[in-house]
This record gives C-alpha cells, structure tokens and sequence, in this order.
C-alpha cells in the first residue's frame, strides 16, 4: 500500500465458531489480522448480532451446524441475509463448489491459513455478495414512460398498500396456508410497480413449505426497502 493511501477500514466479524477448537483458532488468525471479532454459536444471538448491522462478513470453520447457521441467516430478513458469508475449509474436495453455493457461502478457503490470506479472503467475500436490486429498471423506464409522476406515484403506493394489507394480519397469527395464499396474491402487485426483490420473495412465500410467517417478514422487509428506493426515484439524482 502507497503511504498516501488510506489504511483499509478495519473489518467488523461475526465468527460462527460452532463448539470446535478450529473455530477457536480462526478467531485468533482474524484478531491477528486486526479484524475486530464478535464469536456466537447459537442461533438466537446470532440473528440478533447479525442483524444489528455492524459487521461486514461472517467467518466460520466448514462443519455441518455452522453451515446450517448460514443457511438458517439466509432465511432471515436484511441485514441478516445479506451478510457476506466466508467459510474455511480443511482441504479442497468434490463437489466443494455445490456445497458451498447451495449453503449461502459467498467465498471459500482450503488448507492452512495465516492472518493476510484470511483477511483478504474475506475482503473477496465482501466483494463477492451482491445484495439484489430493490427495483427492476426497465419496468421502472416503462411507467415512467406511460404516467405523469403524480399517477405513477399513487399508483405505487396503491400496490404497496394493498399488498401490505395481504400481509400484515398474519404476521401475528396466520396459518401457512394463509401466508401462501397471500403471497400469491402479493407478488403481482408488487411485480405491476416493479418492486423486483419484493415480488421474488412473496413468490417465495407462495411456495413455501414453512416458516410462513418468518417470510412474510422478508416481504415486508423488501418491501419497505422498495419504498425507500421509489423515493429516492421519485427525488431524482
């Protein structure tokens, strides 16, 4: 680094250290790296941890229950499900790849590690997560070019109010079946105004096997995360 750079932002983890002593020399090679480390093992604090929005990766040793932690937060509503994810594998394998990917990892290391290669592995992580877009531009273009922005915006708000109206009653109690039938009845609303990353979600929660109402919480998270961006369409660059 050129001595007029800035130095690299010091990076925030939240380590899924599981009960192994590897995990436990995974956080030391972090704090080597003059990473700031927050160990949790158990899904309660880590959703809160993860969901504070103070870290900027998870970090975890490859065993079977801290790959079903990612799993489990990528499940969860933002920030949660959009941390980037770096797992540390003892050796490289068959089908690694796939079973990475399939878990939510966005990065991944083989063998012994040392301090630099860990943190740069994962800056790669970090780089590597896309979080998806909140709106889908040529559907955006499309309204635009057919409404005055008076109408366009009643007409957002008349989607995102109807489908908020689908969802809300069972976010306290509603039967799986419930949530299936209003996510189904959410996702064109939403698709009309082209609140992208809402519509996939309520189509998600349309076909989902459980967890019904943990899911309507992510539409309503995408969802408000639409309408923050619409403003921002609304207001210009």
């Amino acid at each position: 680094m050129d001595a007029t750079d800035p130095p690299e932002k010091r990076l925030e983890i939240l380590l899924i250290e599981g009960l192994s002593p590897d995990a436990t020399h995974l956080g030391g090679l972090l704090m080597a790296a003059a990473c700031h480390v927050t160990p949790s093992h158990r899904h309660a604090p880590l959703a809160m941890l993860a969901a504070s929005g103070r870290f900027d990766a998870v970090v975890l040793w490859r065993s079977p229950a801290n790959l079903k932690s990612v799993s489990w937060l990528r499940n969860q509503i933002p920030p949660a499900c959009d941390l980037p994810a770096l797992c540390v594998c003892e050796r490289d394998e068959l089908g690694l790849a796939e079973t990475m990917t399939k878990a939510g990892i966005d990065a991944w290391v083989t063998g012994p590690q040392d301090p630099g290669r860990l943190a740069a592995a994962v800056r790669e992580a970090i780089a590597r997560r896309v979080v998806p877009p909140k709106l889908d531009a040529l559907r955006r273009a499309a309204l635009r070019g057919e409404l005055d922005p008076e109408a366009l915006a009643a007409r957002d708000q008349a989607a995102l109010d109807a489908a908020a109206a689908l969802l809300l009653p069972l976010t306290e109690a509603g039967a799986l079946d419930a949530c299936r039938a209003a996510g189904a009845a959410a996702a064109p609303l939403l698709e009309d105004i082209g609140a992208i990353e809402a519509a996939r979600l309520a189509r998600d929660l349309a076909e989902a096997e459980s967890r019904g109402r943990v899911m309507i919480y992510r539409v309503l998270s995408a969802m408000a995360a639409a309408r923050t961006a619409l403003r921002r369409e609304r207001a210009g660059p």
